[in-house]
């Protein structure tokens, strides 16, 4: 990027936080294998915790996360809870994506560099979309606000990366990546990754200019990162310019209230799929086209992420959107308006 200021909505990055209902909703079918997405409402029988949970004479009609609060409230070093981690981390690392391609690719390939996608899940199939189309090159930041089975850590050097790979500085494999489990009061510092991670959703919600939540509903046992969020989000400068989307199938109402402290004014929009949502209307436009609509009154034309069948097409079809950030990054040379060809 040249020394040149430009208009902060075509400098300032596109944030997405995922939540469970974004991997159940992009995997419907399950795994390569047909191995399910759980959430918390069939956590329990997808994941396999319902014989342990029966031994021990625990009620299985409760949710995932009161049962895993109760106990560690009771005895965070209850034997039983080392068991239940072992089944979860167990079952989320043996999940392989499916070959076609997914919601997740798309996601990905309709995002810039400077853009970034904050999970909360467990589950390896955002990281394993990236590895795929890495080659592209001009990809969004990953981060795992709750760990992340296919992350590998190496705490000394600070360094992360796949799992299987090595440190980058010290040569020695990197270890998994803890992952952080449903208890009410979380110490997100406790963890130098997961810390290192919600530092960074704090410094991007704090400069961003548009947010998007996908199929995370901000449970009761997150109030917490909720809050954290929220103030990291406030003090965004341009919060009241700034616009957030939430993609989720409750209802309208109970979105509102849901995610009432981020909302300011009107600069809101509720989906039921992502297909709706600006990122995937503006394929990697979404900030410069919604900056221009709103504060400059030039609305672009439409330009929609495709929906092929083979990574490869749609590798090639964002290649010339990509040629274009490039030369603005390096060179200045500003994005040109998409404009629908005319007929």
């Amino acid at each position: 990027m040249t020394d040149k200021k430009y208009p902060f909505w075509k400098v300032n990055p596109h944030v997405f936080i995922l939540g469970a209902g974004a991997s159940r909703a992009s995997f419907p079918n399950g795994d390569k294998y047909g191995r399910k997405l759980p959430l918390m409402s069939d956590f329990i029988e997808i994941v396999g915790l319902e014989p342990i949970l029966r031994e021990n004479k625990i009620d299985i009609k409760n949710n995932i996360e009161d049962i895993y609060n109760s106990i560690y409230c009771k005895n965070p070093d209850d034997p039983i809870l080392r068991e239940i981690n072992d089944i979860i981390y167990s079952y989320f690392s043996t999940l392989q994506i499916p070959e076609e391609v997914t919601l997740y690719d798309r996601l990905i390939l309709s995002l810039q560099s400077k853009d970034v996608i904050f999970s909360f899940n467990w589950d390896p199939f955002l990281l394993q979309a990236y590895i795929r189309n890495v080659s592209v090159k001009e990809l969004p930041e990953l981060h795992f606000l709750h760990g992340n089975v296919a992350v590998g850590v190496c705490y000394e050097h600070k360094v992360c990366g796949h799992l299987g790979n090595k440190c980058s500085i010290c040569g020695k494999d990197l270890k998994p990546s803890k992952l952080l489990f449903p208890i009410k009061d979380k110490d997100y510092a406790k963890d130098q990754f997961i810390e290192n991670e919600w530092e960074s959703l704090k410094n991007y919600l704090s400069n961003s200019f548009i947010l998007t939540i996908f199929g995370y509903s901000a449970p009761k046992t997150d109030v917490k990162a909720i809050e954290m969020m929220k103030l990291a989000w406030k003090r965004n400068r341009r919060f009241e310019l700034n616009e957030i989307q939430i993609i989720d199938i409750l209802p309208k109402e109970r979105v509102e209230e849901n995610w009432k402290g981020f909302i300011c004014k009107s600069h809101y929009s509720i989906h039921k799929s992502i297909e709706t949502t600006l990122s995937f209307r503006y394929a990697r436009r979404s900030c410069e086209y919604f900056g221009d609509a709103i504060m400059m009154n030039k609305p672009w034309s439409e330009r929609k992420m495709p929906n092929y069948r083979d990574l490869t097409k749609i590798q090639n079809w964002i290649k010339p959107l990509i040629d274009e950030e490039i030369l603005f990054r390096e060179k200045g040379i500003e994005i040109p308006r998409y404009t629908a060809p005319k007929h």
